[in-house]
């Protein structure tokens, strides 16, 4: 495992919220995960569980957001940057009827 032991930390704590949800998470569970020593915990974390799962979840909103942004510069314009996302979005979970018709929509209205 790379990175520093506080990434490591954010990583793992944010994979196994993921997985598990923040009941299903304990303390012990990050420390295996991550690889780190009991003592980094509240060194890098003074406020315990609570502020490592609020600085995981912050990492995982800004790099949503950078994934976004990106998108939408890769694009030509706001509806080509759109499907870029849906579309990526397909990649990554199931859509239900209504993501469907969107990027469908969206499709169609490019090849005008």
């Amino acid at each position: 495992m790379q990175g520093t032991t506080r990434e490591r930390m954010l990583e793992a704590t944010a994979r196994l919220l993921h997985q598990r949800g923040y009941r299903g998470v304990n303390l012990n569970d990050i420390l295996t995960e991550s690889d780190a020593p009991r003592g980094s915990l509240y060194h890098h974390f003074p406020e315990g569980k609570d502020q490592l799962v609020q600085e995981a979840m912050l990492r995982e909103v800004q790099r949503i957001d950078r994934f976004l942004l990106d998108g939408f510069h890769e694009a030509a314009d706001p509806v080509e940057g759109a499907l870029i996302l849906a579309r990526s979005r397909r990649d990554t979970a199931p859509l239900d009827a209504v993501q469907e018709e969107l990027v469908a929509l969206l499709s169609d209205a490019l090849s005008v």
